[in-house]
């Protein structure tokens, strides 16, 4: 689930993106980031397409002691 901050942020890209066409839209299978996905294409003007979802594009927390070893 998107916070209001994070809808509102959305939106504003999807404003920005309106106008832009797409030839895939890809996004991780988590929630927020399919939502955040479905308000974009949604907000398209001029075009539509499936949003394919991947959980290989899910983020990863990395940390400085991973990187040391």
């Amino acid at each position: 689930m998107l916070s209001s901050l994070g809808e509102k942020q959305a939106e504003l890209v999807a404003a920005r993106l309106q106008n832009e066409r797409f030839t895939h839209i890809f996004a991780s299978d988590l929630s927020r980031a399919h939502r955040t996905a479905q308000t974009i294409s949604d907000g398209n003007k001029v075009c539509r397409h499936e949003i394919i979802l991947d959980k290989r594009l899910r983020e990863r927390v990395c940390t400085f002691t991973d990187v040391l070893t």
